[in-house]
């Protein structure tokens, strides 16, 4: 048995970990341009609302990467996984062509109570919108076998052109045009996300080859099986960004809630670029977790990085550094950028609970224990509407509203799968397995 080092460990996640923070940074990119329109308040909130609705929508394909990571382990498998794909990204984009073109938009509408001026100019960039959520299914399919063969370098490069390719298009159609900024971000998002899964199904070949050519596993896979295991996780991680409505719908009924909706997604660009960083851990765990050794250097790896990320937020926040950027790099306003950095103060410690969380979900993972995910999101979910509702009806600024409730909400999904790890352990059903 070859142990672990921490140089193993640093080479597999770097890469993944900078392919999420140059995804973080395409946020960044899309309210800089909607920062140099016209009513850049008004078309940043509506951003903020899209992007909650697009990854609701797409939200049964994001464990793809997960699933792939796990269960791709020879020629039969990949069949059936590249099956259940291409079945995931239909359905998902027959889901969001039912919303922009059947009374289901206004019905959703009404259920986030979003402003009339937000209604009225969203429409629009949904159906721009279209291709996403099968552009991004393919994509994390295919880099789940990349990242089972340890050929992640490819994924950040990937990760790179689409970074060119938002703001490429952004810039150049904000230029050329006079489409309203919502359309020309839509227009720019949804380009680099098919740019992206095309150098991606091209990159994956070679490690699509090696599984192909794999001894064959003794327990063949179907259909079933797949659905078995992707639907907690799917479940999960539907109830985990219909969250990100919940709080939009919740700043929507909070005073000025234009200015609270607009800072809230330009604190977000920023803040998600410390919290991404975490997401990447899972994969790692879940491809260099086999003993126990490896699991002990993993965790303590998990927490430095969160507590890093953590410190680096807040030293951040607190130099005044991020309103430099806000105003000078992103072009918001005074105001929203005040706005904006209260609440990216506020949620300093996210990335170290979000890194803890992360460990334990790829333990689980692991483990084949997926339903611990379902639980802890809807019990967390349960607990950010119940704060939501709590601190709009006290009447406190959005900001506030929503970074308390992001707390109560991912410190109740740790705690839960915490529960269900440290459960797991004492039964021992987590010793490290072998891949599926």
């Amino acid at each position: 048995m070859i142990e672990l080092t921490l140089r193993r460990v640093i080479t597999v996640y770097t890469p993944l970990a900078l392919s999420w923070l140059l995804m973080a940074a395409e946020s960044p990119v899309a309210v800089s341009i909607l920062s140099r329109g016209a009513e850049p308040k008004l078309h940043t909130a509506a951003l903020l609302a899209l992007m909650a609705i697009c990854l609701m929508l797409e939200s049964p394909v994001i464990d793809l990467l997960t699933t792939s990571t796990a269960l791709g382990s020879d020629a039969q498998r990949l069949s059936v996984l590249s099956r259940f794909t291409l079945l995931m990204m239909g359905l998902c984009t027959a889901a969001h062509l039912l919303l922009v073109a059947t009374p289901a938009y206004g019905w959703l509408m009404d259920v986030m109570q979003l402003p009339q001026a937000l209604r009225d100019i969203l429409l629009p960039a949904l159906v721009i919108m279209l291709p996403w959520s099968a552009a991004i299914g393919w994509r994390r399919y295919r880099q789940g076998i990349m990242i089972r063969n340890g050929l992640t370098r490819a994924i950040s490069l990937g990760t790179g052109l689409r970074l060119l390719t938002i703001a490429s298009v952004g810039f150049g159609l904000a230029s050329l045009t006079k489409l309203p900024g919502i359309q020309v971000a839509a227009a720019a998002i949804v380009s680099s996300v098919v740019v992206e899964a095309l150098f991606v199904h091209f990159a994956s070949k070679s490690a699509v080859e090696i599984q192909t050519s794999a001894p064959a596993d003794e327990r063949p896979l179907d259909l079933r099986a797949v659905l078995k295991f992707h639907t907690p996780l799917t479940g999960a991680t539907f109830v985990q960004l219909a969250s990100i409505s919940l709080i939009s719908a919740a700043l929507a009924r909070t005073h000025d809630s234009i200015l609270q909706m607009a800072a809230w997604q330009v604190c977000s660009s920023i803040a998600w670029s410390f919290r991404t960083m975490t997401f990447a851990l899972p994969e790692v765990i879940i491809s260099l977790g086999t003993n126990r050794q490896a699991a002990t250097l993993l965790r303590r790896f998990c927490l430095n990085l969160g507590l890093v990320l953590s410190a680096l937020q807040l030293g951040f926040a607190i130099s005044g550094l991020d309103r430099w950027v806000f105003e000078r790099v992103l072009h918001t306003s005074p105001d929203t950028a005040l706005v904006a950095h209260y609440a990216l103060l506020a949620m300093a410690l996210i990335p170290v609970i979000s890194a803890a969380t992360s460990y334990v979900r790829g333990r689980l993972t692991s483990a084949h224990v997926t339903l611990a995910r379902l639980w802890s999101i809807g019990a967390s979910t349960v607990v950010l509407q119940a704060s939501l509702m709590l601190l709009v009806t006290m009447g406190y600024p959005g900001w506030v509203v929503g970074s308390v409730s992001v707390y109560t909400s991912i410190l109740t999904d740790f705690l839960v799968q915490a529960v269900f790890w440290l459960r797991s352990e004492h039964r021992e059903i987590s010793e490290p397995l072998a891949l599926q």
